[in-house]
């Protein structure tokens, strides 16, 4: 059991260390150089090196997970910022109706796009009644979920919302 902790803080750790200290264009490198620790630390045969063996071993396989999230969502979200087009969607959650604005969650089932959630904002507030299920076309112009008020966020990518 102590083994399987010493597995989850130490991929907990990865993910955390790769979401807030270490910069997106290293974090392969941070994933090569725990595998590679956990690889020469498991040949060796430290009598005491199992637990740090797993403890790199799941720090390589954190890092690589995050590695792998920000190629297949985030680049591809931001790859469609400052697009205008018309998407097939899914609604997956209801509509909030604010002041000044209306938004709803939607998944993109456009060709070409990828399959991720978008926030969608209507400042005009012509937001038909919808509810989670219904597929609706509608025009779009893209913002990256990441940057707001010109600064940067994670409100959004903590909610699994990349554009």
């Amino acid at each position: 059991m102590r083994k399987l902790a010493c597995a989850c803080i130490s991929f907990a750790a990865a993910v955390f260390l790769a979401h807030y200290a270490v910069p997106e264009g290293y974090i392969l490198v941070a994933t090569a150089v725990c595998f590679a620790a956990g690889v020469l630390l498991c040949r060796i045969g430290v009598w005491h090196g199992v637990k740090p063996t797993i403890a790199l071993l799941a720090a390589a396989f954190g890092f690589a997970c995050c590695f792998a999230q920000n190629e297949t969502t985030v680049r591809s979200a931001d790859a469609l910022a400052g697009r205008e087009m018309a998407v097939n969607a899914v609604v997956v959650d209801f509509p909030n109706y604010g002041e000044g604005y209306d938004s709803v969650y939607v998944k993109l089932r456009q060709d070409g796009c990828p399959r991720i959630i978008v926030c969608l904002y209507d400042y005009d507030r012509n937001l038909p009644e919808l509810s989670p299920g219904d597929k609706i076309i509608i025009p779009v112009r893209f913002r990256s979920a990441r940057v707001r008020y010109g600064e940067e966020t994670d409100i959004y990518t903590a909610r699994n919302v990349f554009a």
